[in-house]
């Protein structure tokens, strides 16, 4: 999912806009929810104070974030593509509010189907529908709210995520898992078709 995804999704809905950190010295109080989307550039030590800040006041916080570079678009060079990590500077952050984002892929049994070329035929591609591991198709098993109405939910190359205890009690809640039938990719690594 990209920002202007989740601006089109939300915009019925609520009022909001964009914040830039690196042109603020602080994040207002008056901004009720956060959102930090997919990314790409590493946050300062500057930035990453405001959000502690935030959250240290009473903020909510949601960080959409990819560890791992890994787009569908990269299959199209050939059947392999190898990982890239976001260099975004977050892991000492997170890691205090008691989660680790690992550099690895998630792969599930449980997913989506891709397209493929299989062939030509009177000068016409041949299509046929794959299994494709990279992207789990999750089923919310908790009842929270941020929950509420939502059904299955295809999650794109997502990166495994680990709670890591704390020194204060911090209270944390799955709101989606893979299936049984799941394991770990590590990068560096391959993804092949």
């Amino acid at each position: 999912m990209y920002t202007r995804d989740i601006v089109g999704a939300l915009r019925p809905y609520y009022d909001f806009g964009r914040f830039f950190l690196d042109s603020n010295y602080m994040v207002p109080p008056q901004i009720d929810l956060l959102i930090v989307a997919k990314p790409t550039q590493p946050f300062t030590e500057q930035d990453k104070f405001k959000l502690d800040q935030y959250i240290m006041s009473g903020g909510k916080l949601i960080f959409l974030v990819d560890r791992l570079e890994a787009e569908l678009d990269s299959l199209r060079a050939g059947a392999t593509f190898v990982t890239r990590e976001y260099p975004i500077n977050l892991d000492d952050l997170l890691f205090r509010y008691g989660v680790r984002i690992e550099p690895s892929l998630a792969l599930d049994l449980q997913c989506s189907q891709i397209p493929q070329v299989v062939g030509s035929q009177g000068g016409k591609p041949q299509i046929e529908m794959f299994n494709w591991f990279y992207h789990p198709v999750v089923v919310p098993q908790t009842e929270h709210p941020i929950l509420k109405g939502l059904e299955n939910v295809n999650l794109f190359f997502p990166n495994s995520i680990d709670t890591v205890k704390t020194k204060t009690h911090i209270e944390k809640t799955v709101l989606l898992a893979t299936s049984n039938y799941s394991r770990e990719q590590f990068h560096p690594r391959a993804a092949r078709f």
